[in-house]
């Protein structure tokens, strides 16, 4: 049986989740015995930390140290079945005197039993459940079991104070050191998630970043087998003092920013590309820095490689696909859409570093080769793959006619090198004079020429209300 007559009071902040537990410990125990079953008392001790724990003698100790309020909860000794169990403030001003003892529950039971304190946070969540999520956070933070035996309705005094941990500064959701830095972002955790706030740390804060081809928005690091980049702050003695490695599924990996400390003296910092086999795909580019002073360094770097970045030298074929205003248009007028204009002949140039054109009958399409190195053939949408290259700053120019007009185009878009059967998309845009098509390019003249949702706005067919 199970009974209480005492009513933990509710404390200024105190969350509604504890609602149910207060509830429970106070209403079952209505007409029951109000004597207790054991009292007790506990202090704290911060985790990590080898001082003695200190008792609890006033609600700065229990603020200070991150515990809002305590759970004891009963069980039997034999089945660990739960007989009872109350939530009390970590601190209540009775216990400013030092031989207080706060009592448990009342409960009508005899025996053998284990007594369960809980710590739990200004939300009534256990330290001991935030362990579980937080590395940082002792696995036994504010929890502890003691036996007791049990005698009916007489109170067992326990009266040598219950240690509970506390959780350790750079986890507590404290301003411990009232600098405005709280946790995770205050440096001396930034260096040692063990240490105090005020811990004296000096740290410098490294911005590192990694991109390809003049941070080219349309590299991708799987089309030349890169699986993941390295970045290293290396000291004066070649021994690493960071290193940061990151998968890299497209053409720009941020590291975000990284507190280390460094004592004075001279550094490199360091990037490299890697194969899945943990190969260099890449020369190791760097930067060196000095920190010259006990307060650390700023250090913010892009590191952009360039095709004369990859050794051995980068080979890859050109693969484009071009989408006209990214597919809503093709060839031929689109059922969704409507329209009249068909778009009958389609040319592209591609060209190097130095503007020399790639010879145009080394692509996968056939067609009529102009004297800059244009190709011109029949419109299509279809992929078009070209020869394989050792790899620069290539650019495509392309050009969708209808009647001999030009009505869409890309004057110039960078490439990048690809896997063959992974087309680089390009869109090429709908010329406009003065927000006008050209005569020859019009979709439309009336409404009636576009589908229900498209009305007919300047030659083009135009989604209700756009």
């Amino acid at each position: 049986m199970f009974c209480s007559a005492h009513r933990s009071r509710r404390l200024p902040g105190q969350r509604a989740a504890l609602a149910p537990l207060l509830t429970l410990a106070t209403l079952v125990g209505a007409g029951c015995q109000a004597t207790p079953s054991f009292e007790l008392r506990w202090e704290l001790a911060r985790a990590h930390d080898e001082t003695a724990a200190v008792p609890v003698l006033d609600a700065k100790r229990c603020s200070e140290m991150g515990v809002a309020f305590v759970q004891m909860r009963v069980m039997d000794a034999a089945d660990l079945g739960t007989v009872g169990r109350r939530v009390v403030p970590c601190f209540e001003p009775e216990m400013a005197d030092a031989d207080y003892l706060v009592a448990g529950p009342s409960l009508d039971v005899s025996g053998a039993h284990l007594i369960e304190l809980l710590a739990l946070d200004r939300d009534g969540v256990p330290w001991a459940t935030r362990a579980l999520r937080d590395p940082v956070i002792p696995a036994q933070t504010g929890f502890t079991v003691l036996s007791a035996e049990l005698d009916g309705g007489r109170t067992t005094r326990i009266d040598a104070p219950v240690t509970l941990t506390a959780p350790p500064e750079c986890a507590d959701g404290i301003d411990n050191d009232l600098d405005g830095l709280i946790d995770g972002v205050d440096n001396a955790c930034l260096a040692d998630g063990t240490a105090p706030e005020a811990a004296d740390f000096s740290l410098s804060q490294i911005v590192a970043s990694v991109s390809f081809f003049d941070d080219s928005d349309v590299f991708r690091c799987g089309d030349v087998d890169i699986a993941e980049v390295v970045v290293r702050i290396v000291d004066e003695a070649s021994e690493t003092r960071l290193e940061l490695t990151s998968s890299c599924p497209d053409g720009r990996v941020n590291f975000g920013i990284q507190n280390i400390a460094l004592a004075e003296g001279s550094y490199t910092l360091q990037a490299v590309a890697l194969n899945d086999q943990g190969d260099p795909l890449t020369e190791t580019l760097t930067e060196a820095f000095e920190v010259k002073s006990e307060d650390g360094v700023v250090v913010v770097t892009n590191f952009d490689f360039s095709a004369n970045s990859f050794v051995p030298a980068l080979e890859a074929p050109v693969s484009m696909a071009f989408l006209v205003q990214d597919s809503i248009h093709q060839c031929a007028p689109v059922p969704s859409i409507g329209g009249n204009l068909v778009l009958d002949t389609f040319s592209f140039r591609v060209t190097d570093v130095l503007g020399d054109p790639v010879d145009a009958a080394a692509f996968d399409i056939d067609g009529t080769i102009l004297p800059d190195g244009t190709l011109e053939t029949p419109c299509t949408t279809n992929p078009i793959n070209g020869p394989s290259v050792t790899w620069g700053n290539y650019e495509v120019e392309a050009t969708f006619h209808a009647g001999g007009v030009a009505c869409f185009t890309t004057e110039s878009s960078p490439l990048a090198p690809r896997k063959k059967g992974n087309p680089q998309a390009i869109t090429v845009e709908r010329i406009l004079e003065d927000g006008v098509v050209p005569a020859g390019c019009e979709e439309c003249f009336q409404d009636s020429d576009c589908v229900a949702a498209f009305d007919c706005v300047g030659g083009v067919c135009d989604i209700e209300g756009s």
